[in-house]
């Protein structure tokens, strides 16, 4: 009886050791398919973004942008502004909290316009009209909405981002 309850004990022990290697190997793969996955995602580098939305967006064709350099465009994005009404605007919509000096917007204008994101021209007021000197316009080029669009859809994707998986660490 005892060699009977001894091949019951063995068998069941075999069948638990082949029952949690079989388990193992599957969270393995689990795991390794897992990880494929994740690369997959982090190598695309044409996201989908919300609703597909960005499918075809190339992210790295597009030059990068400074915040204040993203406040300008988006000011520029439906007005054509003068450089002084582009300080009041920003200060009135942030209401207060982003202040530009003149000493810093006209040098972000320029790199604006380096990189195709704007473009300006004087205005056609004469001095006297005005009361002092000649206006110069900016307003965004199709380059511009391009790259503010790309900001969104990053700030879209950070915040509909998920991981591939999801682990419980709280178990």
């Amino acid at each position: 009886m005892s060699n009977n309850y001894n091949s019951v004990i063995e068998d069941d022990g075999n069948r638990a050791i082949d029952t949690a290697t079989t388990l193992l190997s599957k969270m393995m793969i689990i795991t390794i398919a897992r990880e494929k996955k994740m690369k997959v995602i982090q190598q695309n580098k044409s996201p989908t973004g919300v609703n597909g939305q960005y499918e075809n967006f190339d992210f790295n064709r597009l030059p990068k942008i400074s915040p204040t350099e993203e406040l300008i465009l988006l000011l520029l994005h439906n007005h054509e502004c003068y450089g002084l009404q582009i300080i009041k605007a920003i200060e009135r919509a942030t209401q207060g909290q982003k202040k530009l000096n003149v000493g810093s917007l006209y040098p972000t204008l320029n790199k604006l316009e380096e990189k195709d994101l704007i473009t300006s021209h004087w205005g056609d007021e004469r001095r006297k009209e005005r009361g002092g000197a000649r206006r110069r316009y900016y307003q965004i080029t199709e380059k511009g909405r391009a790259a503010c669009k790309a900001q969104q859809a990053l700030r879209d994707q950070l915040r509909e981002w998920e991981p591939a998986f999801s682990e419980s660490r709280n178990k």
